[in-house]
């Protein structure tokens, strides 16, 4: 798990999203600022350390992006709907962000090196701690588990908690399938998968 909070602040309408949001606001709404939330500052994380070139809003692949043409620096985006595979997915076609996240220990020198992946971003919010459990779907669960074995791949949970304070703050969960193997996650089902950190 990496702690990115250095690049997190609030979230306001005096800040880059609405997520402390008047109660007519929908729940798509508020999962669109989330993912804006994320989005925003991968993109001030690429500004300040130069390790995801090439990040756009074309990344932005998830429907809720629809709803972020409320907030008034995005009223003219243009989305057209397709279906997605993760709330962002981003090519590392120079293998810049590989190197850095091998650099920090998230990714194995003799497995990743000389590769150049795609990212699969799925951003999972709570309002509560960031050891709350979080929910999956059987289809998230079945790409999770598709993308983790793919040599080209590597799937990320953004888990965004304290998401209604000025505590907001995010966890990566990097391979979240080799984490469960390891005994990191723990992952049951009830109909959807219920992830929680293991006690390894």
């Amino acid at each position: 798990m990496t702690d990115v909070s250095p690049y997190i602040g609030k979230l306001s309408r005096s800040g880059s999203c609405f997520i402390e949001a008047p109660p007519q606001f929908t729940t798509h709404e508020l999962g669109a600022a989330v993912e804006l939330f994320v989005f925003e500052h991968l993109t001030k994380f690429q500004q300040t350390l130069a390790v995801l070139p090439g990040f756009s809003l074309d990344d932005w692949t998830s429907g809720l992006k629809a709803y972020a043409d409320v907030h008034p620096e995005y009223e003219n985006l243009v989305f057209s709907y397709y279906p997605a595979t993760a709330d962002l997915e981003y090519q590392d076609d120079q293998g810049v962000f590989t190197q850095y996240l091998i650099g920090l220990g998230h990714l194995e020198s003799e497995s990743w090196f000389d590769k150049k992946p795609r990212y699969y971003f799925e951003v999972k919010s709570t309002p509560l701690d960031w050891n709350t459990p979080l929910y999956m779907s059987g289809e998230q669960y079945k790409k999770m588990k598709r993308i983790c074995v793919d040599d080209d791949s590597v799937y990320i949970i953004f888990r965004v908690f304290n998401m209604l304070t000025d505590r907001i703050d995010v966890k990566l969960y990097i391979n979240p399938a080799q984490l469960e193997e390891q005994g990191k996650l723990d992952f049951t089902t009830i109909g959807d998968w219920v992830v929680a950190p293991g006690i390894a």
